[in-house]
């Protein structure tokens, strides 16, 4: 029975130190996980610099956007070094006569990593096109949507070229995402055809986020009642700062030609590159206990 007991007593400990090590183990990765999520992203640098009075991601502004930027110089490691030691020593002479200001208090290591997120914005395989890659909507699909009967999506109002948009639409419907894109995507409308989608998106983190309109024709973005982005064909893209709520949205857009394409994308404090608006985040109706601002 001696026999018995001290091997039982001694199964106890060997599980009791299995046990300790597996919650050590899983202390580890959660403590690693929370390391790497707060870990310095391109975009978390770029937007707490001063990086975007001067630049945009794709925008013409006081500076060479940052897809101009990629284009131009390859990505290899002298590269790298070279614009990341541009970045914090400032100066001019690349890009005509402007002067970029210095960054003495970026580190070296930040200064590459931002380098390495703008000229990656020029790789397929880093930063594919979501207008080539995400499958696309149909107008027809979205008229034969009834907002009366659909909870998520944006309600869609057609008018003609004679008409304003202020009367009657001549048609209306229901879109989940506004990605319209190749020859087939706006029949049956013909040239000069205007589209006013509205309703609400939902925004549940708290942060910087860029709107980007991609479009053939003339177009606008109003986000809780101010302009966005407006028709000027330098203005398809912004950055915002949001808070966690629920905000009225409006795109407008007016096809100027045939094989149109129109396409509305963001980029989330937790993203690094463009993509599509998913439908999840925009309602016909303010969703019950959220208030618009």
């Amino acid at each position: 029975m001696l026999v018995k007991a001290t091997q039982f007593l001694s199964l106890l400990k060997i599980m009791f130190v299995f046990n300790l090590l597996l919650l050590g183990c899983s202390e580890k990765k959660e403590k690693q996980k929370a390391e790497k999520k707060k870990a310095k992203t391109a975009l978390t640098i770029i937007k707490n610099d001063d990086c975007l009075n001067c630049h945009s991601i794709e925008d013409k502004s006081v500076g060479p956007s940052y897809v101009k930027v990629a284009q131009r110089y390859e990505s290899d490691y002298s590269t790298v070094n070279r614009l990341a030691k541009k970045i914090i020593e400032g100066g001019g002479g690349l890009w005509g006569g402007g002067q970029m200001s210095k960054h003495p208090l970026l580190k070296s290591n930040d200064a590459r990593r931002v380098v390495r997120w703008i000229l990656s914005l020029d790789d397929s395989v880093a930063n594919p096109d979501p207008m080539m890659t995400i499958p696309a909507i149909s107008l027809r699909e979205a008229l034969e949507a009834n907002p009366a009967e659909s909870e998520n999506g944006l309600t869609l109002y057609v008018y003609s070229r004679e008409t304003s948009a202020d009367v009657t639409p001549q048609h209306t419907g229901v879109v989940k995402r506004i990605h319209f894109t190749g020859a087939e995507a706006f029949e049956p409308l013909s040239e000069g055809s205007r589209l006013k989608m509205e309703g609400f998106i939902t925004i549940n983190q708290s942060g910087k986020y860029f709107f980007k309109q991609v479009r053939t024709g003339k177009g606008k973005v109003i986000l809780d009642g101010a302009t966005i982005i407006n028709e000027n064909d330098w203005d398809r893209e912004t950055d915002i700062d949001l808070l966690p709520r629920t905000y009225p949205i409006t795109v407008e857009y007016r096809m100027e030609r045939e094989n149109s394409k129109l396409s509305l994308q963001w980029i989330t404090p937790e993203d690094e590159y463009y993509r599509v608006i998913p439908e999840e985040v925009f309602t016909i109706s303010l969703p019950q206990n959220q208030a618009a601002l």
